[in-house]
């Protein structure tokens, strides 16, 4: 797509900029090119989902263009909200997924739709709450979760931490260049102050249900139902909403797996400069208030290990189920009822949401939603259950 001159004035010099050589081309009509192809089609199949389930139409629910990049030479895909992309209204970025034999483009159905969601919950709760982060922020912290673990703890070259002996150096940017600095593992009352990144935890979860949603969809068409996420894809499954503790976080520790449960998220000592200024999260994990793991730098917060407690929750509240972890019983709607489930979760994203929300409170407005909607019915009574189960 063309830029208009207004997108141009004011960059740096050698800046990159958009022109119509970068818009994908074919002069027979004849695509050969999978990663243009997929993106395109799947992109259309998601619109074509949200258009129909909830009357939401393209990202920003006004039919604004919807564009994406491809070929991206990184073993992942983004949705990069305004003002980035081509028109300042967001962009979709798709990189290649490097395979033993191959690259197979990082554009299957699960992936497009899961960064669609991104984006359309971005424009839903941004615009709603004049949010310009949606549901996350600058620090995607606590989201008024934070608590305190241990005094000290013990890591795994068997040295023993303080909040006093715990810091990472990081580099800060000033105005006579960057300098290295300390900073310190936020405490409180000597006690190591944990927090996960709850409000991106919960977007990565709606990511996960609705892109599983499409699929379920448009599964006469030959998509993936799964309740996999990556299922379609030849790498490793990354997520699993129907049994998360099945997907470990890492094959370099497999007894760490994905949590079903709110009671086993996974948290992060809190970096701060001056105490209560917060920085960023810590490399230093915890789960159930003892340290479990280290990661080799600072700065996330575990959204994507915490998304599958919620995203499972609405796996139960359609299929139903014997919770793994709590043991509760949840008595499902059915896959022939699931619209009415789906239509619950993004009646609580798309409308009541608030900014920066935690999973406590995506569980609340999830449930306000069910009964706005579906009063004293099966559907009802599965979500509360469902949530229940998950410790929400």
């Amino acid at each position: 797509h063309l830029i208009d001159d207004h997108f141009i004035q004011g960059l740096p010099e050698g800046s990159p900029i958009w022109t119509a050589d970068d818009v994908a081309a074919d002069p027979d009509n004849v695509w050969d090119e999978a990663a243009v192809v997929d993106a395109h089609a799947h992109t259309g199949w998601m619109y074509d989902y949200f258009h129909q389930r909830h009357g939401w139409e393209g990202l920003d629910g006004e039919n604004g263009r919807i564009l994406s990049i491809v070929n991206f030479e990184l073993r992942n895909a983004f949705f990069a909200p305004p003002p980035f992309g081509p028109e300042g209204t967001g962009v979709m970025g798709y990189g290649t997924a490097p395979l033993e034999m191959t690259e197979e483009p990082w554009t299957n159905l699960d992936t497009v739709a899961h960064e669609m969601t991104h984006g359309v919950m971005h424009y839903a709760v941004s615009e709603r709450t004049d949010s310009p982060f949606g549901l996350t922020s600058e620090f995607s912290g606590d989201g008024g979760t934070l608590r305190l673990g241990p005094t000290s703890f013990t890591d795994g070259a068997g040295t023993t931490r303080t909040c006093e002996t715990t810091a990472v150096v990081a580099e800060r940017s000033t105005r006579d260049g960057p300098i290295e600095v300390r900073v310190p593992a936020g405490r409180v009352a000597g006690r190591f102050a944990l927090a996960t990144g709850q409000g991106r935890a919960v977007d990565e979860a709606i990511a996960d249900i609705f892109a599983e949603a499409a699929g379920f969809f448009h599964e006469d068409a030959g998509a993936p139902a799964d309740y996999i996420q990556e299922g379609d894809q030849e790498d490793p499954v990354i997520r699993s909403l129907l049994d998360p503790r099945s997907v470990p976080l890492t094959p370099r520790f497999p007894q760490y797996v994905f949590p079903d449960a709110y009671g086993d998220r996974y948290e992060f000592a809190l970096l701060w400069v001056v105490e209560g200024e917060i920085i960023t999260f810590s490399p230093w994990i915890f789960l159930n208030g003892q340290y479990v793991l280290r990661l080799s730098r600072p700065g996330y917060g575990g959204e994507h290990w915490n998304s599958t407690i919620l995203s499972h929750a609405f796996y139960l509240a359609i299929e139903g189920g014997t919770h793994r972890t709590s043991g509760m019983t949840v008595e499902g709607v059915g896959g022939d009822n699931r619209a009415e489930i789906e239509r619950i979760f993004f009646r609580a994203i798309a409308e009541l949401i608030p900014a920066r929300a935690s999973l406590p409170i995506a569980a609340a407005v999830i449930r306000q939603a069910a009964f706005d909607l579906a009063p004293g019915s099966d559907a009802q009574r599965a979500v509360d259950q469902a949530l229940r189960a998950v410790g929400l």
